[in-house]
């Protein structure tokens, strides 16, 4: 193949080069995906403490409660699919030129590293990116963080009179759970 050098070394040469430009579209495929397609993040649980540490502006920001028939609401034509994140040690292997569509947006979208198990997500993946118009009827509850904003608060306890329930999370100094308690016109909490 090459003056002064093994027909093996000219495999191996040609092997590694196959292996570099397979991941280099594998990374560009993904890259793609990222881009061109809409994931909405649920979770099964509102008292996480790290999830409100994470996602709710340190416990200064909201949860939205949905009714379970969201997912079939939002499963419409571009739907890819929906489903639980598995937790894994490594991403799942996937050939990008054999698999099809499915497997590789499964493999991409509902694979997370273990260390964020205690997020329990539920994702619903879109074959279109941007905002989803959903029907309000399926929201059926907001807690705010232990620590929100006065503005916040004060739009909350707006909504009490509206058929949403409404809740505020306290950080109990006596465990480490958060709490969630229902607001009431009549009862203010201070601090956590």
């Amino acid at each position: 193949m090459w003056p002064g050098k093994s027909d093996d070394d000219g495999e191996n040469w040609l092997r590694g080069r196959t292996k570099n430009a397979e991941e280099f579209d594998a990374y560009m495929l993904r890259g793609n995906l990222l881009l061109d397609t809409g994931v909405i993040c649920l979770t099964r649980t509102d008292t996480n403490y790290l999830m409100w540490s994470h996602y709710a502006s340190s416990h200064s920001g909201f949860c939205i409660g949905f009714d379970d028939a969201i997912v079939e609401a939002l499963d419409d034509r571009h739907t890819a699919l929906n489903g639980d994140v598995e937790y894994v040690k490594s991403p799942p292997e996937v050939n990008f030129y054999t698999a099809d569509v499915y497997d590789i947006v499964r493999a991409i979208f509902l694979h997370k590293g273990e260390s964020w198990k205690y997020e329990e997500e539920f994702r619903i993946i879109s074959e279109l990116p941007g905002l989803k118009k959903l029907d309000t009827s399926l929201i059926k509850e907001i807690s705010i963080g232990c620590k929100p904003y006065p503005e916040l608060e004060s739009f909350a306890r707006e909504l009490l009179d509206s058929n949403l329930a409404v809740y505020k999370m306290l950080c109990p100094t006596d465990s480490y759970q958060l709490k969630r308690v229902e607001l009431d016109k009549n009862l203010s909490f201070q601090g956590y």
